[in-house]
């Protein structure tokens, strides 16, 4: 079973670390810090591999940052 992160309130920010079994819910945004690719799991279970560069700010509602992330620095920002 998935574990679910869930934090409603508004200003919410957390360091990631990919994980396949972590549902992220509830955000807006996931701020990366060092350059690579972003593999993030739909609720719908479709995935997707996005080349992201440092500082870059990528829209996210809710899913999963799949551990074969390479990108570093990842912030969650709701």
């Amino acid at each position: 079973m998935s574990r679910v992160v869930d934090e409603a309130s508004p200003g919410f920010f957390a360091d990631v670390v990919p994980d396949d079994d972590v549902v992220h819910a509830n955000r807006s945004w996931i701020r990366v810090g060092g350059a690579g690719n972003l593999v993030l799991q739909g609720w719908n279970g479709d995935e997707v591999t996005i080349a992201v560069a440092a500082g870059e700010y990528v829209p996210f509602r809710t899913g999963t940052i799949k551990e074969t992330t390479t990108a570093t620095g990842l912030v969650l920002i709701g």
